[in-house]
């Protein structure tokens, strides 16, 4: 876009930004959305943290109850929005994972879409 481009709504100029926040998704200007994967799984990575130290306390020793919480929780964290966002990085996505509270690896993956 030409640096003289401007748009008007109602006579009012409009400011043109490199990056906006609406309702809690990172719009930038590429309309690649590759700040907003980073942004979701570093909120994934800080939920899995939580989880870990809930389980920690909790003395949670059941392996599907564990799972479970973490998939419930962190999947959730992880996929907020991604219906909007999400389809060019679905590898990235399925990749990440989390050490559960037994140093095990817990594997956060999407659900199969299709």
């Amino acid at each position: 876009m030409a640096k003289n481009t401007k748009f008007y709504y109602k006579e009012t100029e409009l400011e043109i930004v490199s990056e906006y926040n609406y309702v809690g998704i990172l719009f930038s200007s590429s309309g690649l959305f590759r700040k907003e994967l980073i942004q979701a799984k570093s909120k994934a990575r800080s939920a899995a943290a939580r989880v870990r130290e809930l389980l920690r306390k909790g003395k949670q020793s059941n392996w599907e109850s564990t799972t479970k919480l973490f998939d419930a929780i962190v999947r959730s964290v992880l996929l907020y929005r991604a219906d909007v966002w999400s389809l060019r990085y679905t590898k990235e996505i399925e990749a990440i994972e989390t050490v559960s509270s037994d140093n095990s690896l817990v594997s956060v993956t999407t659900p199969q879409i299709g």
